[in-house]
């Protein structure tokens, strides 16, 4: 695994878990469905950016040690 696949997965989840906030805020009309479900799990967008951060970590420590 190399950088360039863990910042694209990292980018896409951070937009992932942080887009049905901005929906909630300034669209509220297209928060439901698999949005609603995503920001119920979350609740909060400190706790939604844990998520890519995590992930960030785990490969940032995968390169280091298994590689």
């Amino acid at each position: 695994m190399n950088v360039g696949p863990i910042i694209v997965t990292v980018a896409v989840l951070t937009i992932m878990s942080l887009y049905p906030f901005y929906l909630k805020k300034y669209k509220p009309h297209r928060y439901k469905g698999i949005w609603k479900s995503i920001g119920d799990i979350t609740k909060t967008p400190s706790r939604a950016i844990l998520y890519p951060v995590g992930f960030l970590i785990g490969g940032i420590l995968y390169i280091m040690f298994i590689q």
